[in-house]
């Protein structure tokens, strides 16, 4: 069981495990609303769930940041887009 420092919230491992296994679709906004604010309320009163939580949307954002899109220069769009090839069986 955890507390977190000055709130009167005692946390279950099960509270605890249950959050943690829907962070990554809490984090993607793919539950349902009642799930959201169980989950929501569990991550505002536990300092560990809270952490886990920061840890993985530090991880997606890197993972975003690192996955932008690769634009090519105009010239070569231009110079593929001109191509014309015909694919044969």
């Amino acid at each position: 069981m955890s507390t977190d420092q000055g709130r009167d919230m005692v946390m279950s491992v099960e509270d605890c495990a249950y959050t943690v296994g829907f962070v990554q679709a809490f984090l993607h906004n793919e539950l349902p609303e009642a799930t959201l604010e169980s989950i929501r309320l569990h991550l505002m009163a536990c300092e560990h769930c809270l952490q886990h939580y920061d840890i993985e949307a530090l991880i997606g954002e890197l993972i975003r940041r690192s996955n932008q899109p690769i634009i090519a220069p105009g010239q070569l769009r231009a110079r593929i887009e001109s191509l014309h090839i015909e694919l044969t069986e």
